[in-house]
């Protein structure tokens, strides 16, 4: 029994316990089935939490993108900088900035439209740019921005102990960026304890950092111009984050070859590659995979590259369409750029003056300008030695072809306006000095008596024609193209009282020989004496070229003279105003010259005067004669010359460059006005040179560096040279080579723009220009000359990887800007300046350079009304780094440099910066949020 006891106790136990088992699985089931709900409830939420911070984020995006698509769309001419945001007087924040013009007229006015800036982060209105506060929208205006229902740290630490960040940690430490809240409901607003959403954003241009797809492994040096973001040291980035540059910059280098198209995808990925640990968050906030900027001016349109357009060609009309793109392309993005020609009132602006009762003819000159500007820009690129000449016509076609004339006034020689609108100016000798030397070999009998019949003559014709090489580059007859020579016709008759005739008009050419060297920076005297050495200052350089029509001449002369009866042979001057004009005609201006190879026109120039303006009224004229004991064989008395000739006016001390420059050429005048614009007589007399005159040396009487009109280095001399490069520009700052034909306002007989000579200097791209008042809103801004780096390039691609914002120095210090120059050596060829050749740039100028342009930013003086981001990069020059500031390796002021000198700096870095990329990040957070019985915020998912 018992074991059946036992058994049926088992049996009975076994039915208990099953009946437990039955009642503890049906609790189990029971508390699975309410857990289970209480955890789909509890995942229903949560994933609804999670959707709701998931579409809060993507509405984050969804903002950010739009704003930066409708600011972009309607504004081009922006520009992005960093810097701290304010609210209630007090720094909440830093961030990205777009500044940006209102301009509903369809034109882009500086003087007109407000200036607006918009932080690039949730929460931060547009304001003025004059505003000191900006209009953030909180959540709670009557809290802190700091408090956590207006605003979040989208720098926060990602997990315990992150020193980084999600954007990353500047050089000093981790700093919070602030973006305010936006708020979205998503229940019945009545209830106070409804779910609803949040998000912020923050927006970030790239450009503001280094990137690491395109920085190149070598430093700068000397010999790289800033064409390419791959001159961006490596070596830089690192050395400012206290790391080994060059170990890291193999690293990275080799690791980045192994990626696709030899860049990182992602930023992790420099890590999986297995490089220095820790280096991909070292370089978070300091570094890019992506960045750049696009190659479009501040209107929107795409920039003109000028090596594209402006080539090597013998065809007239494809020369006359690249002209006519560039100037169209400085016409639509720069419209009133013209106006830095000069500027009267509205009125006058084509007003010409009236010479002998009749009027000049129209001459649209702010046209006229860019036809200079362009021919000067082609032939700074081509590679032929021959200048673009745009003739004065309705078509302003192009002369090509053999020259057969000199650039000449449409009358006759004299008074009239130049036959050339404009001619661009290229790597040859320019005429400076002109004289001409008549050496009597025979004259007998001296005197006419009773039954003589004349005398028979012998005499010879020398010239000399002073040449200035501006270039800092020896001239070669190889550079000048093929068979170089010198051609002097339309020279005047002799009168020899009806004897043999020496007629007008005898044209000859003079070979330029094959060894003929111009030395860079001098004047050179090119005769076609053999015995030279009596009218050359001594040590002067001379080139000499015999003619291909020896310019001897025999013969008899019946010439006598009506005070001693003695026998003459005498020059027939064709002075202005006719035969009988200043002198009796003894002043001639027919004579021409070119200089030309067998291709075209080098340098021209249509009245060499032979003149005659010494005291002694019996040798006016030049007469050659021996009746009175002067001697044959000897110069004295035998010699005429003229000059380039000055005035008082500031604006008309001009340089050879500008000889043909003039819109109207004014030959002479008898009123003695020394307003000239040809080369006139300089009283060469009796054997002897006046102060004025100094054949084989540049002539620093009517060359006056000191006296152009715009600032001039305070050592400049006459050999401070210009720079034609005959290659491709590698960097539009190379615009500042340019010879700039702008003109300033004579001081004779009311505002002399056609005589005006303009000076002697560059386009002041690379250095403050002074046309400029230095006001933003000021039309003059509209025509400075560093406005043409925003509208011409020197690539066709519309977007360029790595560029370097220079408006974000307050976001790193500077150390983007310091890396795109770090290693950098000033040049040692012709385009530089020879007090700093192969110098380095300096830890000093270096700082310099970010502090002033942190000033700018920050509104600090003395920009004042400059303040602000670079809206255009050609704004860069008018930083006072490129002015006056002692900032040179050498210890010298910049003022004191040449022209090419002090824009060198600026010229190198150009390339290389932007001031709003074309790349940006958008840092997103969206939260599900929930507010307790208690008020308390809870925060659901994030």
């Amino acid at each position: 029994m018992i074991p059946n006891l036992r058994q049926h106790h088992q049996r009975r136990g076994f039915a208990l316990v099953a009946v437990l088992i039955i009642v503890a699985a049906v609790t189990l089931v029971a508390t699975a089935f309410l857990t289970t709900t209480a955890a789909e409830q509890m995942t229903g939420r949560a994933f609804a939490s999670s959707t709701r911070s998931d579409l809060a984020s993507r509405a984050a995006e969804a903002e950010a993108l739009a704003l930066l698509k409708a600011l972009f769309q309607a504004n081009p001419d922006s520009a992005t900088s960093w810097e701290t945001l304010r609210h209630r007087e007090a720094d909440v924040s830093e961030g990205t900035v777009l500044y940006y013009r209102e301009h509903p007229k369809g034109r882009f006015d500086p003087a007109a439209d407000p200036l607006w800036k918009q932080p690039l982060v949730s929460g931060a209105p547009a304001q003025t740019a004059e505003a000191a506060v900006t209009a953030w929208s909180l959540c709670h205006p009557d809290r802190p921005f700091e408090d956590e229902e207006n605003s979040v740290d989208l720098n926060q630490a990602r997990f315990p102990g992150d020193v980084q960040g999600w954007i990353g940690s500047p050089s000093d430490g981790l700093k919070p960026f602030r973006a305010a809240w936006r708020v979205m409901d998503t229940a019945d607003p009545a209830s106070k304890t409804h779910p609803f959403i949040r998000y912020a954003y923050w927006i970030e241009d790239e450009s503001f950092k280094v990137n690491l797809n395109t920085a190149g492994g070598s430093k700068r040096g000397a010999e790289t111009e800033g064409a390419s973001p791959s001159e961006i040291p490596l070596q830089a980035l690192f050395e400012s984050l206290q790391r080994t540059g060059e170990a890291e910059t193999h690293n990275l280098l080799d690791a980045r070859g192994h990626w696709p198209n030899h860049g990182f995808p992602r930023f992790p990925a420099i890590q999986q590659a297995g490089v220095t640990p820790g280096l991909a968050e070292t370089m978070r906030f300091g570094s890019t995979l992506f960045s750049g900027g696009a190659n479009l001016s501040r209107s929107g349109a795409r920039r003109l590259n000028v090596n594209a357009i402006l080539r090597d060609s013998q065809d007239a009309t494809e020369i006359r369409s690249q002209l006519d793109r560039l100037s169209a392309a400085i016409r639509a993005q720069l419209p009133d750029f013209s106006q830095r020609f000069y500027r009267l009132n509205p009125a006058n602006l084509n007003d010409r003056q009236v010479v002998g009762g009749q009027p000049f003819p129209q001459i649209d000159h702010q046209d006229a300008y860019l036809q200079k500007l362009a021919a000067n820009l082609r032939d700074f690129i081509d590679t032929d030695t021959l200048p673009t000449i745009v003739n004065n016509d309705p078509a302003k076609s192009i002369r090509l072809g053999r020259p057969t004339r000199a650039i000449e006034p449409v009358q006759s020689g004299t008074d009239g306006d130049n036959s050339a609108i404009a001619i661009g100016k290229e790597s040859v000798p320019l005429l400076q000095e002109f004289a001409i030397r008549a050496t009597l070999h025979q004259l007998a009998p001296a005197k006419a008596t009773a039954g003589s019949t004349g005398a028979n003559y012998d005499f010879s014709l020398d010239y000399y024609l002073e040449f200035w090489n501006q270039t800092p580059k020896a001239i070669t007859a190889a550079d000048l193209g093929p068979h170089p020579f010198i051609r002097i016709y339309n020279q005047p008759a002799w009168d020899t009282g009806g004897g043999t005739v020496i007629p007008a008009d005898r044209p000859f050419d003079i070979p330029l020989p094959a060894d003929a060297v111009f030395p860079a920076g001098e004047a050179t005297v090119v005769t076609t004496a053999t015995n030279p050495s009596t009218l050359l200052l001594t040590g002067s350089n001379v080139i000499i070229a015999p003619p291909t029509t020896p310019q001897r001449f025999t013969g008899r002369t019946l010439k006598t003279s009506t005070v001693n009866n003695g026998y003459r042979v005498n020059l027939i001057g064709r002075a202005p105003g006719g035969a009988s004009g200043v002198t009796g005609g003894a002043t001639d201006y027919e004579t021409r010259m070119i200089f030309g190879n067998d291709l075209g026109l080098l340098e021209s120039m249509g009245a060499l005067p032979i003149a005659r303006t010494g005291p002694n009224a019996s040798k006016e004229a030049i007469s050659l004669h021996s009746d009175i004991g002067d001697e044959l064989e000897n110069p004295q008395y035998f010699t005429r010359g003229g000059s380039l000739r000055g005035s008082p006016a500031p604006s008309q001390y001009g340089d050879p460059r500008t000889n043909n420059e003039k819109l109207f050429l004014r030959t002479y005048t008898a009123a003695g006005d020394p307003d000239q614009t040809r080369y006139f007589g300089n009283g060469l007399d009796d054997f002897t040179f006046p102060a004025t005159a100094t054949l084989g040396r540049l002539n620093g009487s009517f060359v006056d560096p000191g006296k152009w009109p715009d600032p001039a280095p305070s050592t400049a001399t006459l050999s401070t040279p210009a720079v034609i490069a005959n290659a491709p520009m590698r960097s539009i700052g190379e615009l500042g080579h340019l010879f700039d034909p702008v003109r300033g306002l004579g001081s004779y007989a009311g505002a002399r723009i056609e005589y005006s000579r303009g000076g002697g200097r560059t386009l002041t791209i690379g250095q403050p220009d002074p046309l400029w008042d230095k006001d933003s809103a000021s039309p003059s801004r509209e025509w400075t000359a560093w406005r043409l780096a925003d509208v011409l390039s020197t690539r066709d691609e519309l977007h360029t990887d790595g560029l370097i914002n220079a408006n974000g120095v307050l976001r790193d210090r500077g150390a983007a800007l310091k890396a795109a120059l770090s290693g950098f050596q000033f040049r040692h060829d012709s385009k530089g300046d020879p007090a700093q050749a192969d110098l380095p740039l300096t830890e000093e100028t270096l700082d310099l350079l970010v502090s002033q342009l942190s000033d700018r930013l920050n509104h600090a003086p003395p920009f004042g009304k400059t303040s602000g981001p670079l809206a255009e990069r050609g704004e860069l020059s008018e930083l006072p780094l490129f002015s006056g500031t002692p900032t040179t390796p050498s210890g010298r002021a910049a003022k004191s440099l040449y022209d090419r000198g002090r824009e060198e700096l600026f010229s190198r870095l150009v390339e290389l910066i932007t001031t709003r990329g074309d790349t940006f990040a958008i840092y997103a957070i969206g939260q599900s949020v929930q507010r307790t019985a208690e008020g308390k915020l809870r925060v659901s998912a994030t």
